[in-house]
């Protein structure tokens, strides 16, 4: 079926070719306002080619910081739309703006009108990756299929085959490009938030008197700024994997529709069987488990706390082994729900390995049992398409969707009176 040219075109991508585009978009981002951010002033730059060139600064700070430690005299100021007062300003505004007029406000909403025309900025580069350029790459592989194939149905000369062999390797490569991108502005879009949220904190303990800060839970607003609002950094990606696999699953069906017909119909059932039977039931037994392991993880703290409170007492009386056996009874329950917990999310890491190849599996035994005779093109194409799907519906969609749920359980602490 292939000739013995199949090895001259098989290209891989650089890696410092993608290394390079990465920091290229991560210096562009922070130069999108055209200014550079330098110690104790910033310079303004008018020619692109000079913002390229200008990460020379990072080589001597890296080898400084090889060599020796860092001092306040390296720090560099930040850029203007980078200071925190902004974000914080606007969200408050908005906030006010929405407790004026609803007779329930939500902090949420205050959150969405504050920062969504900037994640459409992510939402574009988002759709030009996922459903653009991955979508489009089963395409042109499969017209470097033909080049090979013995008896291809379109003619494809050889110069042909090597322009798709190099779009393949650009698309590979723009597909590396804005990943980094996106990841890099989605993790600064979070940082915002964080930083807009916990101003919001500090301006409301500030006006609250002594009588009234008694009254709240110190320990509870500690762990939240510390802790707890940092689920915001990754609150843009998670949203990304939410919506984009569903526009996934939509496009790529009729896609894989038109390649073998109604049988794309198993393939889809087996990737819901697993996403709504098996990964549920995984999360349920999973979340039960974490909420058990909890409990008794507080449990042995209060009694070391009590322990350490009490130690002259626990000396007194010689109640050391009583309480050895006391820890060592709750420790050896924590570690056998541990235990059982880490079995489930090694089962869960399994499934998702082989999501894929069971679509596959199905799908083709689907198609052998209609007598039908599928080529290395038809192969190729469900193969890709399930293998996008299994990214996006067993791995990262389960990931956002628990912590989206985090974090609006977060919003509502959070949420100023």
């Amino acid at each position: 079926m292939f000739n013995n040219t199949a090895k001259t075109l098989e290209i891989n991508p650089a890696n410092f070719v993608s290394k390079f585009f990465f920091w290229y978009v991560y210096f562009i981002y922070f130069f999108r306002d055209n200014y550079y951010a330098v110690r104790k002033t910033n310079i303004k730059i008018n020619n692109i080619i000079k913002v390229i060139n200008i990460n020379r600064w990072t080589v001597k700070l890296f080898r400084k910081g090889s060599q020796d430690k860092l001092t306040s005299e390296d720090i560099y100021t930040p850029l203007n739309l980078d200071e925190s007062k902004t974000p914080a300003n606007d969200l408050e505004r908005r906030w006010n703006c929405i407790k004026e007029n609803s007779s329930k406000p939500f902090f949420i909403k205050a959150i969405i009108q504050t920062f969504w025309l900037k994640y459409l900025y992510i939402v574009i580069f988002v759709i030009l990756e996922q459903i653009i350029l991955r979508n489009s790459q089963p395409f042109i592989m499969n017209w470097i299929i033909e080049y090979f194939t013995i008896e291809p149905t379109i003619n494809v000369t050889r110069k042909d085959a090597f322009i798709y062999a190099t779009i393949i390797v650009a698309t590979i490569i723009a597909i590396s490009f804005i990943a980094h991108h996106v990841y890099c502005i989605s993790q600064i879009l979070g940082i915002k938030i964080r930083i807009a949220c916990c101003a919001l904190i500090y301006k409301k303990i500030l006006k609250l008197n002594k009588s009234a800060f008694k009254k709240n839970k110190r320990d509870q607003i500690i762990n939240l700024l510390n802790n707890d609002v940092y689920n915001f950094d990754l609150l843009p990606l998670s949203l990304n994997f939410l919506w984009i696999t569903f526009i996934q699953m939509i496009i790529i069906f009729p896609i894989v529709w038109q390649t073998i017909g109604l049988h794309v119909i198993v393939g889809f059932g087996a990737l819901l069987t697993v996403v709504i039977s098996m990964q549920g039931c995984i999360e349920i037994v999973d979340s039960t488990l974490r909420k058990m392991i909890e409990k008794l993880t507080d449990q042995r703290n209060q009694i070391v706390k009590e322990i350490t409170i009490g130690i002259k007492i626990v000396k007194m009386y010689v109640l050391e082994k009583y309480f050895d056996k006391v820890m060592d009874k709750i420790r050896t329950e924590e570690v056998q729900q541990l235990r059982r917990s880490l079995h489930i999310r090694v089962f869960h890491s399994c499934l998702q390995g082989i999501t894929c190849k069971i679509m596959v599996f199905v799908t083709l035994m689907s198609l052998s049992s209609e007598g039908v005779i599928f080529n290395s093109r038809i192969t190729y194409n469900i193969s890709v398409y399930y293998h996008i799907l299994q990214f996006l519906a067993i791995i990262y969609l389960p990931i956002s969707i628990n912590r989206i749920v985090e974090i609006y359980t977060m919003i509502n602490k959070i949420q100023p009176a």
